[in-house]
């Protein structure tokens, strides 16, 4: 008998390798398998926005604790003069003009007590940078002068720009919303003409995230999600509750993808769409931990996490838990990417730029981004490890003992695939191309592993005869 073996399913960690259909992975990685075929088709390489000499400059810095992406337009000049602002380990602040030829690393001359959080706003018809932190009063920098200490907003640990107004949640009291003065983030004055506050003290706890989107904003807390509509005056100012988790939210796994917004709870993965959550990537959840420590955003319809994965195969490699989920909006396929150190994503959409940047983290810091492998690109590259494996099945004939006698494979890069059952197991060595290859295996239960390092590889058509 001839089984065939599709690899479009993907991942599966939900069940019992036992009891998994043939389908389904019990163990995936490095693999694109959302086309059928297996493909190690992703490589981490220099970033295209940054020039070879200022990522020296980069690689001289200890330790990179934030990146962000600063979108300024000069307008006495009409151009772009967007900037790439770096927080190292002391907390200073650093940055690099995109646009200017040659670019350079340049210090701003501040620092921080902790790694501030950061969003642009348009303010009096210039484009600005604010930080903030629960420790840290508010700074706002214009990208020409020095920057200005704002003493009297709040301690801030969360921000978002929404109706003008910025939102934020606070390092003091955890269940209050505050809120700036309406085309004046720099004006906290608390009345009814100004700025103000809202407390929300109820069973979903803590306010730890807030997001402007669809019209509303909507505040991320411990167990929960509230709504505020907030478009006009205080007075019209409207909050409703919408989610109660049963698990704890993680807040910088939080992205807006699109007409949803995705999230980590100690539960599950969460899509929301303003009004109701779904779990999603249900198989791939419970091999996944360390959301502690996690980042996410949203780039070209894919929905980016890093995180930690129980990959079950002892690895002593430093990063050997690391993890970078990709899932797909669009598709509902997903692919997770082993081994990266990646403390930072930074998703850039401007009318000039389109990039994902990665802060990478091993020997020194660096700013890369992802790509799909391309044999005729000569930019160096970090490639990935690919495996793909089924755990003990009976091919739902439990009765029966079985011999497999044969594997058809095709690939056009070399790999190897391992064939194991209760007592044995046995690998064959795969050759570029389509082959039949001879092997003896018994057992009632048989399992298998399609390995392979060879970025650009397409493993397709695996058939097992017995």
């Amino acid at each position: 008998m001839k089984r065939i073996i599709s690899f479009n399913e993907g991942l599966n960690a939900k069940y019992d390798e036992n009891v998994l259909p043939i389908k389904y992975a019990s163990m995936a990685y490095g693999f694109d398998y959302s086309s059928g075929a297996l493909k190690l088709n992703k490589v981490l390489k220099d970033s295209s926005i940054l020039s070879s000499s200022v990522i020296e400059e980069i690689a001289e810095i200890d330790e990179i604790k934030r990146v962000y992406y600063f979108k300024k337009y000069d307008f006495d000049n009409d151009v772009s003069a967007d900037k790439l602002i770096i927080i190292d380990g002391e907390n200073s602040v650093h940055y690099i003009n995109i646009y200017d030829n040659p670019q350079t690393l340049v210090s701003l001359g501040i620092s921080f007590n902790e790694v501030p959080v950061g969003t642009s706003y348009r303010l009096n018809s210039e484009d600005v940078f604010i930080f903030a932190s629960s420790q840290d009063d508010m700074t706002v920098w214009d990208g020409v002068n020095s920057p200005e200490v704002i003493v009297d907003a709040p301690k801030i640990t969360s921000m978002a720009v929404h109706y003008e107004r910025l939102f934020v949640t606070t390092a003091g009291d955890k269940s209050e919303l505050w809120f700036s003065d309406d085309l004046d983030p720099t004006n906290w004055n608390i009345s009814l003409a100004d700025a103000g506050l809202i407390q929300m003290v109820d069973e979903r706890g803590a306010l730890r995230k807030v997001l402007s989107f669809n019209g509303y904003l909507y505040i991320f807390r411990d167990y929960g999600i509230s709504r505020l509509s907030a478009s006009g005056g205080q007075e019209s100012f409207y909050l409703s509750h919408l989610f109660t988790s049963s698990g704890r939210i993680y807040p910088e796994t939080i992205a807006l993808c699109g007409d949803r917004v995705i999230f980590v709870a100690s539960d599950g993965i969460y899509s929301f769409d303003g009004l109701n959550t779904t779990k999603i990537l249900q198989g791939v959840y419970p091999i996944l931990f360390g959301f502690d420590n996690s980042v996410a955003c949203f780039y070209d319809g894919k929905y980016y996490l890093t995180c930690k994965a129980s990959y079950n195969d002892n690895s002593s490699d430093e990063y050997g838990d690391r993890a970078l989920l990709i899932y797909s909006v669009k598709d509902k396929t997903e692919m997770i990417i082993r081994g990266e150190n990646i403390l930072g994503l930074i998703a850039i959409n401007t009318d000039n730029l389109s990039n994902l940047m990665i802060l990478e983290m091993k020997n020194t810091p660096k700013l890369v981004e992802i790509a799909d492998f391309d044999e005729s690109d000569n930019a160096s590259y970090t490639s990935f490890s690919g495996l793909f494996k089924h755990g003990l099945t009976d091919f739902n004939e439990p009765e029966r003992y079985k011999t497999i006698r044969k594997v058809h494979l095709s690939s056009n890069k070399s790999a190897s695939l391992k064939l194991f059952s209760e007592e044995d197991e046995i690998t064959v060595n795969i050759l570029s191309g389509t082959g039949t290859y001879p092997c003896i295996l018994s057992g009632r239960k048989i399992g298998f592993a399609i390995s392979c390092d060879s970025v650009g590889a397409i493993i397709s058509d695996l058939a097992i005869e017995y």
